[in-house]
């Protein structure tokens, strides 16, 4: 009874992280989406489709040793 609709998320969710090294430590920029994708069968007593979260990694970048931001727009700049 009922049909099934594999891996529909529901909602997608990014995350951004920027780790900022000190002179001597790389930097690094991480954007990570995630999702709820159902999974299974409604249950005809709650209404609910149990769902899992799925996590993925989007974008990853390390700096170079002794990267340095300005705020002027000068120098080195992240190229996204």
């Amino acid at each position: 009874m009922g049909f099934v609709i594999p891996d529909v998320s529901e909602c997608s969710r990014f995350f951004v992280g920027l780790d900022l090294g000190q002179m001597r430590d790389h930097s690094a920029l991480a954007v990570v989406e995630r999702d709820e994708i159902f999974v299974g069968e409604m249950d005809h007593a709650t209404y609910e489709r149990p769902r899992v979260q799925r996590f993925r990694v989007r974008y990853l970048e390390r700096s170079d040793v002794g990267f340095r931001i300005s705020g002027n727009g000068g120098g080195d700049q992240w190229d996204l």
